[in-house]
């Protein structure tokens, strides 16, 4: 990753100001990500990773157009691993002590 693509990434993809990025980074000072982005300075080898994973966490979730409300998909594959159950929910509450709501 160059400072050139951090900064895409940054301002395109994360929409977050230096500062905002420096604090999701886990404290980074703005002026740090700044000269990353100039080539003034190394940034560290877990930064590409750390951006990626950023972005990942931020795009909003797809969900497939034929689930019905109430399934859980498998991102990976698609597949519904989940169907609702129409059972009454329950609540525990002690050990071995279960309560329907």
């Amino acid at each position: 990753m160059t400072g050139d693509e951090l900064r895409t990434y940054r301002k395109e993809k994360l929409n977050m100001t230096s500062e905002q990025l420096g604090s999701a980074l886990g404290g980074v000072h703005a002026n740090s990500v700044t000269r990353w982005e100039r080539g003034e300075i190394d940034f560290p080898p877990y930064l590409e990773l750390a951006i990626k994973y950023l972005v990942a966490i931020r795009e909003p979730k797809r969900r497939r157009s034929n689930a019905a409300p109430g399934e859980v998909v498998n991102d990976a594959t698609g597949e519904v691993i989940a169907k609702p159950s129409g059972r009454v929910p329950v609540q525990v509450r002690k050990e071995g002590t279960v309560n329907a709501k």
